[in-house]
């Protein structure tokens, strides 16, 4: 086992803790689309095209061939899927094996040397906007990789408003790049290890709680002082 993995082990575990703290929703067990149940993978697929009609609809495949390359990626990734109390899909990311959907795009070869060593995020997509989901559900990708598969670390290609989520979690960009077909967005492609990973979500982990604990430590002192 690698020397992080050991090192970082009751991190880990605190954050699958994080992950399941919050009661409105749950998470399936992960598993590979191909291992999935046709209803179930057919239930992630409706999901996902219904969130695009409001936020992305160019991501709707308009032909058979797009449709049938995504259903082909599907069948690929591994699957983070988080629902409500009621067992609906609330939230989904994949972790595509190669070949990467991105590998459509065309970028330089140097950014393509070791890809078969990890995993690319995609398809992030919440129907609800509650504050952390989509978060957890990069924890929870997280977490499950490094704990249950011996791939490197995360690639992905994003958006410019969700790069400081990413960089939230060590992914940096690698290049800069504008999609003809995304409505000639510009994304970034962002890549990282997962000690790297590990060390920036322990560290922001971290500053974070002592934040919290230096506020209660203030409001408790504040309370507890005598009115002039």
């Amino acid at each position: 086992m690698n020397a992080y993995k050991i090192a970082f082990k009751p991190f880990y575990f605190l954050m699958d803790q994080y992950v399941r703290f919050n009661k409105e929703w749950s998470f399936d067990e992960v598993k590979l689309g191909s291992e999935l149940p046709a209803k179930q993978l057919q239930d992630l697929h409706d999901f996902r095209m219904a969130c695009y009609k409001v936020d992305a609809p160019y991501l709707i495949p308009t032909n058979e061939e797009d449709l049938a390359q995504e259903r082909a990626f599907d069948l690929n990734s591994y699957h983070i899927i988080a629902k409500d109390r009621s067992g609906t899909i609330i939230g989904s990311l994949r972790l595509l094996k190669r070949p990467f959907e991105m590998e459509k795009l065309t970028f330089s070869e140097e950014h393509k040397v070791g890809l078969d060593e990890y995993l690319e995020i995609s398809r992030l997509v919440c129907s609800v906007r509650q504050k952390g989901l989509g978060r957890r559900l990069l924890i929870r990708a997280g977490t499950w990789s490094i704990q249950k598969t011996t791939y490197r670390g995360f690639t992905a290609i994003c958006k410019c408003q969700r790069l400081p989520m990413f960089k939230r979690f060590g992914l940096t960009p690698k290049a800069s790049f504008n999609i003809s077909e995304r409505q000639d967005q510009t994304y970034h492609l962002i890549r990282a290890d997962f000690s790297q990973i590990s060390s920036v979500t322990l560290k922001a982990f971290v500053a974070l709680n002592l934040q919290r604990l230096s506020k209660l430590i203030e409001n408790s002192f504040n309370f507890n002082r005598p009115a002039l």
